[in-house]
């Protein structure tokens, strides 16, 4: 048997070096991918809610306007992590007391038929039955016939701007504004 020469003995010890090599910069880029992976958030973890859930509306019309402001902004910044467009469907509907979800069953049967999951047809339908078309009306009248009375000058003006905004008249003049408040 013949012994290998210098000079294959050289080219062997340099062809594992770079084998050598080779594989620690397999190990290295390994090892960055990894620390990326578990530095890096999961992305089929759910985000989690930052708003707590509206009570459910109970079809008093006075809760109305608080419920539904609540619930939009629920969906706005929850929406997300409520889920998709049938959970947040569903989360809308199951945020209704049972007398509520019988008058929107017609809506939960056509996004059922059509799969076509818009929580917004239940806000409408609430909204035409539970909102006054004449608020704003109303709240100008009130506006108009407002009294400060014995009640102090700060109390006053602090409910004369709520029933401004309720009239929508934020954005009035304000040569109106100041004939309101006298």
């Amino acid at each position: 048997m013949e012994q290998p020469s210098q000079t294959q003995i050289a080219a062997a010890i340099a062809e594992l070096q770079t084998e050598v090599r080779r594989q620690a910069e397999v190990i290295q880029n390994q090892g960055n991918e990894l620390l990326l992976l578990r530095t890096r958030p999961s992305t089929n973890q759910k985000p989690r809610s930052s708003l707590p859930d509206p009570e459910k509306f109970n079809g008093q019309a006075h809760k109305f306007d608080t419920w539904l402001p609540s619930i939009k902004a629920k969906l706005r910044v929850d929406g997300e992590a409520i889920g998709d467009p049938t959970a947040q469907f569903y989360y809308v509907y199951l945020n209704l007391d049972s007398h509520v979800q019988a008058m929107v069953l017609p809506q939960l049967s056509q996004a059922e038929d059509d799969q076509t999951w818009a929580y917004t047809s239940i806000l409408d339908q609430l909204s035409r039955v539970y909102s006054n078309p004449n608020k704003v009306q109303e709240a100008e009248d009130k506006l108009y016939s407002l009294k400060q009375g014995t009640e102090s000058l700060h109390a006053f003006i602090a409910k004369f701007e709520r029933i401004l905004y309720e009239a929508r008249g934020q954005d009035w003049n304000d040569v109106n504004k100041i004939a309101a408040f006298r």
